[in-house]
């Protein structure tokens, strides 16, 4: 098994990746991509990424690929827009949350070059990085609403860090295979997100979202500060961080 070198990582990287599995073998097919998924590394071992979940962020150390050709790691040629990396990396931590479109993910197969998106508050991993590094001033592809991993490994404002992945020890595959608390985030994430929905009757897919409704709704704010609090989520990292100091 192999994983990426950590080390050489810096925010704002684009990881394509790629497995045996038949879901990426099916979107690499119906896309023509060498690639099936887009993630963003923000720093600190960790990635964002918009899969079958919804956007969500996760650590990068567990993250194993069968080969070293499953994973490849692109970064912005420009060094003068480096100053833009924070913006970008935060600009994709207020969109955890939001819910994946499997109708916009293939909508990007068919010919979506000019078309604006239908879905603006949902979200697929290429659309993801697009948008994410459109909000800084930097346009990676021709349309980042509907783009494809492929359109990010040919982007000319892009390039291959090289030798990024290595054989990875016993350890670290014992690991990113262990249980992680990560996974808890996700199902806290999304039934907070539906729970608030479900009391507002409006489509609150982050955050942001929130703040901006319960400015407007302040009789909301008692529930769902309980809907928040009883989730679990302002506590989930205590255990992790007691159980793999290490990893922080």
């Amino acid at each position: 098994m192999f994983k990426i070198k950590t080390e050489l990582l810096e925010y704002g990287d684009i990881i394509l990746i790629k497995s045996n599995s038949e879901v990426s073998e099916r979107v690499r097919k119906l896309s023509g991509s060498q690639f099936s998924h887009a993630m963003l590394y923000v720093g600190l071992s960790s990635y964002i990424d918009s899969d079958g979940k919804g956007v969500q962020a996760n650590n990068i150390q567990r993250k194993l690929f069968e080969s070293s050709d499953d994973a490849k790691v692109l970064r912005i040629k420009d060094s003068s827009s480096k100053d833009k990396l924070i913006h970008i990396t935060n600009f994709a931590r207020t969109k955890i949350g939001t819910e994946y479109s499997f109708r916009e993910a293939f909508t990007a197969l068919k010919d979506s070059f000019d078309l604006e998106a239908q879905e603006p508050n949902r979200q697929f991993c290429t659309r993801f990085v697009s948008q994410a590094y459109q909000s800084a001033g930097i346009n990676l592809t021709e349309n980042p609403n509907y783009c494809l991993p492929d359109d990010l490994l040919n982007s000319k404002e892009l390039f291959e860090v090289l030798d990024i992945t290595r054989e990875a020890s016993k350890a670290e595959i014992e690991f990113a295979e262990s249980t992680s608390i990560l996974q808890n985030q996700v199902e806290i994430h999304n039934n907070i997100f539906k729970g608030i929905r479900d009391i507002s009757g409006a489509d609150i897919q982050t955050f942001d979202q929130l703040e901006e409704l319960l400015k407007l709704n302040i009789e909301y704010d008692k529930i769902i500060t309980k809907l928040v609090t009883e989730s679990g989520y302002l506590t989930l990292m205590d255990k992790d961080f007691d159980e793999n100091p290490q990893h922080y």
